[in-house]
């Protein structure tokens, strides 16, 4: 069992809160040259970061990899959106290309090696216009000793599920490995009255991460890129603190050359 089976719980747990939303707005009115029109995710689950911009009566378009993910993005967005089911290395979209990618969630991580990071990143391009933008969320850790203290990334309140319930989650950091690239996240899923779903739900899985160099290495290789911030949900007044070292869970703004 998994968190990602259940769309409508994953929707109702994960979607941006409005000031998030409204923080990744400002983003975009800084770093993008031109009106905002559209707007794509390759990992788009059930709509999360897309709904926002499809109310606002802006062309969106998603992709994920899990046909239930994509029947309730359907159903969130409607007939207009695009949507594919096909790996987030090998987009296919057929109506941009798109003046913003988003993908805030590090997905990237999901994904098994550099290779497949390179060929997300080439996908993504390709469907971005000259000077578009990618929000790309990664995590960014250094060093060479593993931390195994337990670290609570995102808790949530006990929410009502619309179809009927309520649910709450926990993500925890179980293991950081910084020489491996690699971190064990641990989650945490309690429901009370939702169909289908588990009432306790535990389940861990390993993110892929990191290292400054080598996350630039990685963007000069796949090249057609300029990395113009880098910024940390957290912090407060979001500034571009660079690509430094330890970085932690970031979210890179690369524009597509011209």
């Amino acid at each position: 069992m998994s968190l990602y089976r259940h769309p409508e719980v994953y929707a109702t747990l994960l979607s941006p809160e409005p000031d998030v939303f409204e923080h990744v707005l400002d983003w975009i009115d800084l770093y993008l040259d031109g009106p905002l029109a559209s707007v794509m995710d390759p990992c788009c689950g059930p709509g999360t970061w897309l709904l926002p911009f499809s109310v606002r009566e802006l062309h969106v378009a998603g992709n994920d990899h899990l046909p239930q993910m994509v029947a309730e993005c359907r159903r969130r967005l409607g007939a207009a959106a695009e949507l594919t089911q096909l790996d987030m290395c090998a987009l296919a979209f057929e109506t941009g290309p798109f003046d913003v990618a988003l993908n805030l969630h590090s997905s990237i991580g999901h994904l098994p090696d550099l290779v497949s990071a390179a060929a997300h990143l080439r996908s993504v391009r390709e469907h971005l216009r000259p000077d578009g933008l990618y929000f790309l969320g990664a995590c960014v850790y250094d060093g060479d000793t593993v931390d195994e203290d337990v670290h609570v990334l995102y808790e949530s309140e006990p929410m009502y599920v619309p179809s009927g319930g309520m649910a709450s989650v926990r993500y925890e950091s179980v293991r950081r490995d910084p020489v491996r690239c690699e971190e064990t996240i641990r989650l945490h899923l309690l429901s009370r009255g939702v169909a289908a779903c588990p009432e306790r739900l535990e389940e861990e899985y390993v993110l892929r991460t990191f290292q400054r160099d080598g996350l630039r290495t990685l963007l000069d290789d796949v090249g057609g890129f300029d990395l113009l911030a880098v910024h940390a949900m957290e912090e407060d007044g979001h500034p571009d603190r660079g690509l430094q070292p330890n970085c932690g869970d970031v979210t890179l703004v690369l524009r597509k050359r011209s």
